[in-house]
């Protein structure tokens, strides 16, 4: 005798409408999040000159100068909750801390352990939620004109302008611009991209990735890098520059006594000089094209390397790369 089996699909409907409901609570607080803004102002009477250190995690950090030996540092606290209460307990979590002595001042920023938030949907399906930051803080800060910064992030914009002093950038993944800076710049920037115009100092840069572009310097600079974007002018100054994969054009007056190497593996090189210079120029690529646009009396030349002089005597130019293509021009 034969028997006929049901097979019901009522419980796997059950489960679908039960999955449907619990994806809905679990969405319900990030849906319905909202973002509230907390503003504070410090200020701290500081000497004519001073070291600033500013760490904190994510945010966007404005260093403008002014004639008042003050530091005056507007804060943004950006949270997102999903009431007023939970916002306002979470911004009281955020707390700036300051170390002063005569000639320098500390900011931290600490992001204290959370007790009752709402938790977002990501963070209960994967557990993400509690490694993450709560909220970000903006900085805007005015800052005596002679003034040395040292500032550490993870990510955000960084923007400094009109300033007689150092500065040191470090950061996991930020958008870093620099204008009219007198003294040395340091940054080490992950990836993201770095800008710089009107700098009076030596530059260094250790930038594996994004993209990188420098105008006007007048000074010496030096780039490590991976695979970043790099278009630099330089006024005056040496260069050295290492990269692997990234594009390289760079416009430079190389002068006496400053000199000039560009190495990379399979990424293109394209270097302006000026008509008047007289230097020796030294290109190598194995597998790339070299090609020169300008007056040069060559000394030794085969397929993969050209040897010559500009002018007389002068500072020494090197350009190396692997697989890309190497093109000396002038402007």
């Amino acid at each position: 005798m034969s028997k006929t089996i049901n097979i019901s699909r009522r419980p796997r409907t059950v489960s679908i409408i039960f999955l449907g409901i619990l994806f809905s609570l679990l969405l319900g607080n990030t849906i319905f999040a909202k973002n509230y803004e907390f503003v504070e102002k410090k200020v701290f009477a500081v000497e004519p000159e001073i070291e600033l250190e500013i760490n904190y995690f994510g945010g966007n950090l404005e260093i403008v100068s002014h004639d008042v030996d003050r530091v005056v540092i507007r804060i943004v606290k950006r949270i997102d909750a999903v009431s007023m209460d939970e916002a306002r307990y979470l911004a009281e979590n955020i707390v700036l801390k300051a170390s002063q002595t005569r000639t320098s001042l500390v900011i931290n920023t600490n992001f204290l352990k959370k007790i009752k938030t709402s938790s977002s949907l990501w963070g209960k399906l994967v557990g993400s939620a509690s490694s993450d930051p709560y909220g970000s803080v903006d900085f805007f800060v005015l800052v005596p004109r002679r003034c040395n910064l040292k500032i550490t992030n993870n990510t955000g914009n960084v923007s400094v302008r009109d300033l007689l002093g150092s500065v040191l950038v470090y950061s996991s993944a930020a958008e870093i611009e620099l204008n009219s800076i007198e003294g040395d710049i340091t940054i080490s920037n992950a990836g993201g991209t770095t800008k710089g115009e009107l700098l009076f100092g030596d530059v260094i840069v250790n930038q594996p990735m994004g993209s990188l572009d420098l105008r006007y310097i007048e000074g010496d600079i030096k780039i490590r890098s991976n695979s970043a974007t790099i278009n630099i002018a330089q006024e005056k100054g040496s260069l050295d520059l290492t990269t692997i994969t990234g594009d390289v054009s760079i416009q430079s007056n190389v002068y006496t006594g400053r000199d000039c190497f560009v190495t990379t593996e399979s990424g293109n090189i394209n270097l302006k000089l000026p008509s008047s210079l007289s230097g020796t120029l030294q290109i190598s690529s194995e597998l790339g094209n070299i090609k020169t646009e300008m007056p040069i009396i060559i000394e030794s030349i085969s397929r993969d390397k050209l040897v010559g002089q500009l002018g007389v005597g002068g500072v020494k130019i090197e350009l190396k790369s692997t697989t890309g293509d190497v093109t000396v021009a002038e402007f």
